[in-house]
């Protein structure tokens, strides 16, 4: 125990009866009301004297006052007398602005005034109902709220507003709770109005509840029996704030921070704190009259009353002498907040208060509330971590030497702690090094930002700077190795951050430690130490239980790196392409990573060629097919590179025939010999960006299929048709060829069904398309296919060459049908000159009568007539005339079209 307050005798032998008290806060008054209904005024003297004024006012009321309620912000005394609200001005002559008569008798009432916005709401009781009000231009205007039950089973003796949208009160002895308004932050609720009670007061005498608003913890205390509880301001017991319990029922009530007072029986006056509810100190009033009404002035001072006596309770004189006390005692909670209300306090002193505070709360193992101290206090980090050497940088050791011995002596780790607690211990700073780590985070992201945008509100100073960033180091290292103590699951989190600043050396060989390879290799990435990354991948890949094994997240990362970091890509991609095959492709050809189509696919195919050859080809599909690559140097290195494959596959494929065994269609073959030649086919059929004399040259006389494409692309319809009439016999793709380089208006292709048409009456010598003899037959006229042909593309035949190079001993039935054909064709062919000759002469017999009309049109120019682009006269200038009639200089007209030309 210690004396919190100093007592004071104010005033004795009253010449009224005191019956009320209310105070001013920010005047340091005291109002008394009498049963007279007189108003007395109290505060201190002025220029420095010791003492109270007095001042009276007898015609504040009538009949005796019953209670008093201040309302500071709106200059109001709101007060209840003979059953009757009454609202007064704060003013010398404290005039009546308005009585609340509709309501009448009024047992009590209470106010309360809403921050948001200074609005005052009042709550009655009257003939067992509650009603509430407020005060708009001078007077009160109801607020109608339905209460469930609609009737009390007595009259309330108190009410007390419980925030902003409830109310506590007492009948009898029974506590309620009653929600009238919605929350900001609530949903529709249907537990507006609905009165429900709390619980019951128990030993306490009828008509005696207490209730005081516990307004720094938001919470309401209600006394019981000579406990105090408190509820939350949702009606719920509190669970942060516990009970306080006084030596006997009090009388009377308050709470001026941290204390609770009450006045008991005999005239005493009892002090406990709210935290842990100590007993603070015990004061005997000497009086004879009874003490019962206690009034908060300003805080750390208390104004008792008894019917004709006032006394002053004041913590302020004894603050600091009660600071040392309490700091002395270690008890640390009461000091701090009692320092916080001493005004010429040295800031220093509460900080020293405070950490010895957080010490005390490490060394009972309360660790979170320790560090929420440092927190508040911003602590340097490094002091804080002196808790911890082990998680201490090597780097940071040196700095601590910078600190006094008495500093650290305030963060000194004890060595009897056991295994659990230490892991509570590191969970907590865990939490404390997150907080900060948003904090400083969050102080130099707004640095940059404002750097990029041009902008001074956040800039930094260089030295500060670099010393949050240093910090910041700091605080990402020694957090990294709490999580790989505490929260292993958010060790990647952590390192993923773009800010991350941990120190590398100190983060391997942490994560070294706990076999965190896939963390690991995190940090290598997020830092762009490629080298290491991929050395660590390379690694892992062959531990089976690693999470990292395989190729694939090599393959990953190695799509992920920009064109500069290609040697480096072709470097790791060797054991990839040795070990996987597709897998080391997928690095150089995949549509899921942009980044892969940067790369330099020259030097690409270039690695290929020297490192992995068989890459090569699904390279160039890629590249060709999904890429749609047109440099023909890319097309003709795929083409070289199937080729070559079907040549060497081809060169088996021969040696194993049988001397009767014949080739089969180009294509057909099974196995890998026809899948490429297929390939080859295709892409010679699809590709337009290779030069076809130089793939000729490739191919040589085996792939028959293959140089008959080439030598259509050449437009060496003739060779190629050889290759199908003579050697292959393959009428269809012979046809199929002529169907495909058709063109009536370019002077070769419009020949190629002739050319078909003579291929099958006078075969072509297979030598001519530089054809092995030993793979072709002496070639002999086939007058069926060469008929066929005359007969289905007569239209595309120039049928005066075609016939006589039938051969005459024909039969003329065989002849016929192709006659029909070419007869029709011709006649088809008649009918549409004769129309497109009509067509034309109408078209001409148009135009010249449009001529005539427009050269028989009068246009006349005299001097009015202005040029519409220039605006200047026509006069004797050249002129045209638009078709819209619109006259313009002949010089105008051409500016304006060469204008136009040259802008599209």
């Amino acid at each position: 125990m210690y004396d919190a307050y100093a007592q004071n005798d104010v005033a004795s032998k009253l010449p009224l009866e005191v019956s009320a008290l209310a105070s001013s806060n920010n005047k340091n008054i005291l109002y008394v009301g009498s049963k007279a209904g007189h108003l007395l005024t109290c505060f201190p003297q002025t220029e420095g004297k010791r003492g109270f004024e007095f001042q009276i006012c007898k015609s504040f009321e009538k009949k005796a006052i019953t209670d008093l309620q201040v309302i500071e912000s709106q200059e109001l005394i709101l007060c209840l007398t003979d059953s009757q609200l009454n609202v007064h001005s704060i003013d010398d002559q404290f005039s009546l602005i308005y009585s609340l008569n509709k309501y009448k008798p009024i047992s009590t009432f209470a106010s309360h005034v809403q921050q948001e916005n200074n609005l005052l709401l009042v709550t009655i009781a009257c003939k067992r109902r509650l009603y509430v009000f407020k005060w708009l231009i001078n007077e009160f205007d109801e607020v109608p709220i339905s209460f469930n039950p609609l009737y009390l089973s007595d009259n309330p003796h108190l009410i007390t507003w419980c925030g902003d949208s409830s109310l506590v009160f007492a009948v009898k002895n029974d506590y309620f709770y009653v929600q009238i308004f919605k929350d900001e932050n609530e949903t529709e609720t249907d537990e507006l109005g609905k009165i429900r009670i709390l619980f019951n007061a128990d030993s306490r005498p009828p008509d005696s509840p207490l209730v005081v608003d516990v307004l720094d913890k938001k919470v309401l205390g209600l006394c019981r029996d000579n406990f105090i509880m408190f509820i939350n301001y949702t009606g719920e017991i509190s669970r942060e704030v516990q009970s306080v319990r006084f030596s006997e029922p009090p009388l009377a009530l308050i709470y001026d921070p941290p204390y609770f007072v009450g006045i008991l029986q005999k005239n005493i006056i009892e002090i406990r704190s709210l935290t842990n509810s100590i007993l603070i100190q015990k004061v005997q009033l000497k009086s004879q009259q009874k003490f019962t009404h206690l009034c908060q002035v300003t805080r750390g001072t208390v104004f008792a009353a008894s019917p004709t006596n006032i006394w002053e309770l004041s913590s302020k004189p004894l603050l600091k002498s009660n600071i040392e006390f309490l700091e002395k005692n270690k008890n640390f909670d009461l000091a701090i907040e009692l320092a916080q209300l001493c005004d010429d306090l040295d800031p220093n002193y509460l900080v020293l208060i405070k950490r010895k505070a957080a010490a005390n709360l490490f060394s009972q193992k309360r660790f979170p509330e320790c560090f929420n101290i440092h927190l508040e206090l911003k602590t340097d980090v490094l002091l804080v971590l002196h808790f911890f050497p082990h998680i201490i940088p090597e780097k940071y050791l040196a700095k601590l030497s910078l600190y006094k011995n008495e500093e650290l002596d305030s963060f000194e780790n004890p060595a009897d702690f056991a295994e659990n607690e230490k892991k509570q211990a590191i969970l907590a700073l865990t939490d404390y090094l997150s907080a900060m780590r948003t904090e400083y985070a969050r102080i130099i992201s707004l640095h940059y930002k404002d750097r990029k945008e041009n902008r001074k509100e956040n800039l930094l100073q260089t030295q500060e700077l670099k010393r949050l960033e240093s910090i910041l180091e700091l605080i990402d290292t020694a957090l990294l190795k709490c999580y790989l103590q505490s929260k292993p699951m958010l060790v990647s989190s952590l390192l993923r951050l773009p800010d991350n600043s941990c120190i590398i050396g100190e983060a391997e060989q942490a994560l070294r430690d706990k076999k965190k390879y896939p963390e690991m290799f995190i940090l290598y990435e997020r830092k762009k130490m490629h080298r290491k990354a991929l050395d660590l991948l390379k690694t892992e890949a062959r531990n089976e239980d690693s999470e990292l094994f395989g190729p694939e997240r090599t393959v990953q990362y190695l799509q992920t790196l920009g064109p500069d970091n290609l040697p480096l890509i072709f470097e790791y991609s060797q054991w990839v392409l040795a070990e996987n095959f597709e897998m080391g492709v997928q690095i150089f050809a995949t549509n899921d990573v942009e980044q892969v189509k940067k790369w330099d696919r020259e030097k690409v195919l270039s690695f290929l060629a020297k490192e992995c050859v068989a890459a090569i080809i699904p390279y160039l599909e890629h590249l060709i097919y999904e890429w749609h690559e047109k440099r023909p140097k890319f097309h003709e290195a795929l083409l070289e590179q199937y080729i070559a494959k079907v040549t060497v596959l081809m060169k088996d494929y021969i040696h194993a025939l049988s001397d009767n065994e014949n080739m089969i269609k180009g294509g057909a073959e099974e196995g890998e010999l026809g899948i490429y030649r297929r390939k080859l086919m295709k892409f010679l059929e699809f590709s337009n960006e290779y030069n076809p004399q130089k793939i000729l040259y490739l191919l040589n006389n085996n792939i028959l299929e293959e140089r008959a494409i080439v030598y259509g692309r050449l437009k060496m319809h003739e060779e190629a048709l050889a290759i199908y009439t003579s050697v292959l016999l393959d009428y269809k793709a012979a046809e199929r060829h002529c169907n495909k380089y058709y063109d009536p208006k370019d002077p070769i292709n419009s020949q190629v069904f002739l050319t078909l048409f003579k291929a099958y009456t006078n075969p072509i010598d297979p030598s001519k398309a530089e054809i092995q003899t030993h793979l072709a037959k002496t070639p002999k006229p086939n007058v069926n296919e060469a008929l066929r042909i005359l007969r289905c593309h007569a239209a595309r035949i120039n049928t005066i060459e075609a016939i006589p190079l039938i051969p005459l001993d024909t039969p003329l039935n065989m002849v016929w049908n192709a006659l029909e054909a070419v007869l029709e064709a011709t006649k088809n062919k008649a009918s549409s000159l004769t129309m497109h000759l009509a067509l034309s002469k109408l078209a001409l017999e148009k135009c010249q009568t449009h001529l005539k009309k427009l050269q028989s049109a009068k246009i006349v120019i005299d001097y009015t007539v202005e040029c519409s682009m220039c605006k200047k006269k026509i006069a004797n200038s050249a002129f045209v005339r638009d078709s819209n009639g619109s006259i313009v200089h002949f010089f105008c007209y051409n500016k304006a079209k060469q204008s136009s030309e040259s802008s599209s």
